[in-house]
C-alpha cells in the first residue's frame, strides 16, 4: 500500500510540473497565435480533468 501512496504521490508532483509547463505554453500560445492556443489549453484542460480523475479512482482504490 506505501508502494501505491509513493507512486500517487510522485504522479501527482509530475503531472503538476507538466501542468505548469503546459499551461505556460498554452499562454505563450495564445498570445503568439491566439486560435493554436485556445486550442492547446482546450486539450490540457481536458487531459488535466481526465489525469484528476484518473489520480482520485486510484486513491479510492484499495486492494
Amino acid at each position: 500500500m506505501d508502494d501505491i501512496k509513493k507512486t500517487l504521490e510522485k504522479l501527482r508532483e509530475e503531472l503538476t510540473v507538466a501542468g505548469k509547463r503546459l499551461s505556460n505554453l498554452a499562454e505563450k500560445g495564445q498570445a503568439e497565435l491566439p486560435g493554436a492556443g485556445k486550442k492547446i489549453n482546450e486539450e490540457y484542460e481536458r487531459l488535466q480533468g481526465l489525469l484528476d480523475n484518473a489520480v482520485e479512482k486510484l486513491k479510492k482504490y484499495r486492494p
